[in-house]
């Protein structure tokens, strides 16, 4: 398996002139991919896995640390937050069962991430996202925090 060519946004209702102009980027990066933009307000019942969990979020970020880990392990893909400038395309990563970056000696955080679908790592984030939401967790905590945890020991 490998990481289907699929992009995957979460945007509040209204965004910024920029933000939609780095997914258009992404996009024309990306010619002949899907691309999927979960907007505010989100239907709870889209998402099985987190949806139980969306209203009782504290912050957006929060609400899109749930579903980005849902998407990705139902879906595959790439998830990009809106706030990424896009230069390069992902194609050559496609052949990986999984992809996130270190932003520095001590985070790995999910504003980009790439999966297959049902990829164990990304199954592990969105259990221990669910168990730090159910815990009343903050955002740093239900996202980076997680995926910086998760992530940390795989190649």
């Amino acid at each position: 398996m490998s990481i289907p060519r699929i992009l995957h946004r979460t945007v509040p209702k209204e965004t910024t002139e920029q933000v939609e102009g780095w997914w258009d980027q992404l996009q024309a990066l990306h010619p002949d991919w899907e691309a999927h933009t979960w907007r505010e307000p989100i239907n709870p019942d889209d998402f099985p896995l987190v949806g139980r969990l969306l209203d009782a979020c504290q912050t957006g970020a929060q609400r899109a640390d749930l579903i980005r880990l849902e998407v990705l392990y139902r879906f595959g893909g790439f998830y990009v937050d809106s706030d990424c400038e896009p230069f390069r395309p992902f194609d050559s990563l496609l052949p990986l069962h999984a992809v996130a970056a270190w932003e520095d000696e001590t985070t790995i955080p999910n504003a980009v991430m790439g999966a297959e679908p049902g990829n164990a790592a990304i199954a592990a984030a969105l259990e221990r996202t669910i168990e730090m939401n159910e815990a009343g967790e903050d955002t740093w905590h239900c996202g980076a925090g997680t995926t910086t945890v998760v992530f940390r020991d795989h190649p």
